[in-house]
């Protein structure tokens, strides 16, 4: 069923979402909660407080002014230069080297007149120095003192971070986005966050069918689906939990052990083909799974399944717990998931890197992977009628920013990486992550980015070392979004080769092997193991109807040609 508007009559907890004018200036924190009455948000300690902001703002509006006066004592201060050089060589060659020198001094003094520093740009750009004119200095103070004042940052906000271009080495990356950041932002997006309201309209049978017909869905890839739900079906626990590392053939590392991650995987895939634990044939699996998610979320909001923070698993499996509770409430409205949904936002939101990541633990600095799902979470509370705080997914453009290459085109894992370590699977992900914060289809990093995606040796093969699920998972999102050809390349290359390798008989029928063939370096597959791999099949195949296209509101909303 299509989710309600959380702002009907019959659900007025559900206050709809805000949207302010864009800032360039870094976001301050937000006190927004996800609930109708706003709780204030503490400052997480890893944020930097007050004190460190009124420090930080007296820095940078400090300047230093060196005055260069005419010596009163000096019986040539008021003569012309002309005159001076008359008299010094009247006095010989040795004081007209002196005063030449000395005047040389006086013409770079002078060049120093007024220099200034720049907080926010020293770590990335170093001592900034540059001529600035008294009505200039009034104007930067005038914008210094606006910039002390409390504001809102819109849902995705002019780039604020300008790293150094790097310089194209092939004629592939060369020159179609010309444009500096800034302009493209105000170009190409729309300045707030993608409209998601009817993103999870497509799962209801009716719909799915449709669906299926118009991307290109077909009777073998639904019944891939099916099978592989059936598969999952049989390796459910007794108390609604699945498990990644054992119970099956070929499982995971005990390593990235998280059942909690198994589980919220198994559930995404269930929910994705239109089941809820209030309808349809595996509405006892779904209530099951759901349960023992909301059994293991901690007081601070935490889904995790283990008690210490740190390990590798704990925040992918946390984005992707919060994910299927948003999914799980936008397609039923069951208000007994309102509450552990709040707590597990919360908990992305206080976990939050200052620069805009999300990584293993509360606060650290972040890398793409981690933080793609965190994205996500976000986007799905959205689908669900909860208020994102805006200052939030504005922070998440500045981190997409410091991990992106090529004026947004690549990207790559963290953002210490050198800018050559770019790959598919990270310019996926924060391709997609740009979509759903504003990115309008016509952006030109947008538009190349995905024809690089698009070129042989990235389309999909389930060959050895060639396999990756993982990219194709989001790859084959931003393709769905951005349909036309484009879909239809990907969805050519992709479909029938996940649908073949489906293992269709057996105790193992309607898996997927993780390491035969053995994929590319970056997929896990085999440290996953099959219950991840499968997963990530049937969510790619149920992509005909899983979310609908984001930009179908924007060519709605176009204005007739004239």
């Amino acid at each position: 069923m299509a989710p309600r508007d959380p702002r009907s009559a019959d659900d007025p907890s559900r206050p709809a979402s805000k949207t302010t004018t864009p800032s360039a200036t870094t976001p301050a924190k937000s006190t927004k909660e996800p609930q109708a009455a706003p709780i204030k948000k503490k400052r997480p300690f890893f944020f930097p407080g007050p004190a460190s902001e009124s420090a930080t703002a007296a820095k940078s509006a400090a300047t230093v002014k060196i005055l260069i006066q005419a010596d009163p004592l000096d019986p040539l201060a008021s003569k012309s230069w002309l005159e001076r050089i008359k008299k010094e060589l009247a006095e010989g060659v040795s004081g007209l080297s002196v005063s030449i020198a000395l005047h040389l001094v006086v013409f770079f003094l002078l060049g120093l007149m007024v220099f200034t520093t720049s907080e926010g740009l020293e770590e990335h750009s170093g001592f900034i120095a540059t001529w600035i004119s008294q009505k200039e200095l009034a104007e930067e103070q005038r914008k210094l003192a606006l910039a002390k004042q409390p504001v809102e940052i819109a849902a995705i906000a002019v780039d604020a971070f300008k790293p150094p271009p790097k310089e194209d080495k092939t004629a592939s990356e060369k020159a179609p986005v010309t444009d500096s950041v800034e302009a493209q932002e105000q170009k190409f997006s729309t300045g707030k966050a993608a409209k998601v309201d009817q993103a999870l309209a497509g799962r209801t049978e009716n719909q799915k069918l449709n669906l299926l017909k118009l991307f290109g869905g077909t009777k073998q890839s639904e019944d891939a689906v099916g099978r592989g739900l059936g598969w999952l079906v049989r390796q459910q626990q007794s108390d609604g939990r699945w498990e990644l590392h054992r119970g099956y053939d070929n499982p995971g590392s005990e390593l990235l052990r998280t059942d909690t991650g198994a589980t919220s995987l198994a559930l995404l895939c269930f929910l994705g083909a239109g089941y809820t634990h209030q309808d349809g044939k595996y509405k006892e699996v779904v209530r099951k799974g759901l349960n023992w998610l909301m059994k293991v979320q901690k007081s601070d909001g935490n889904l995790h399944d283990f008690q210490e923070l740190g390990r590798q698993t704990a925040f992918y499996a946390h984005g992707q717990g919060t994910i299927a509770l948003c999914e799980a409430y936008a397609m039923t409205r069951d208000s007994s998931l309102q509450e552990p949904i709040r707590k597990a936002l919360k908990f992305i939101y206080d976990s939050q890197n200052e620069h805009g990541g999300w990584q293993y633990q509360p606060g650290a600095v972040g890398d793409l992977s981690v933080t793609g799902w965190q994205v996500m979470a976000l986007q799905s509370a959205r689908m669900a009628g909860f208020d994102v705080p805006e200052d939030v997914l504005a922070r998440i453009t500045l981190f997409l920013n410091s991990v992106s290459s090529n004026k947004g085109r690549r990207y790559r894992y963290k953002a210490a990486d050198p800018e050559s370590l770019f790959s598919p699977a990270m310019t996926a992900e924060g391709l997609l992550c740009r979509q759903y914060l504003g990115w309008k289809k016509d952006h030109p990093a947008l538009q190349e980015g995905v024809q690089w995606l698009l070129e042989e040796q990235n389309l999909p093969r389930w060959t050895e070392g060639r396999r990756n699920v993982y990219f194709w998972y989001y790859a084959t999102q931003v393709m769905h979004h951005m349909e036309g050809e484009v879909w239809e390349t990907w969805n050519k290359a992709l479909r029938d080769q996940i649908t073949s390798a489906q293992v269709k008989s057996g105790k193992m029928g309607g898996s997927w092997h993780p390491s035969k063939p053995k994929g590319d370096n970056h997929e896990y597959g085999e440290a996953g193991g099959r219950l991840y791999i499968t997963c990530l099949s049937i969510l790619t195949l149920e992509v005909y109807y899983r979310h609908m296209p984001l930009y179908r509101n924007d060519e709605a909303e176009k204005p007739a040609a004239e």
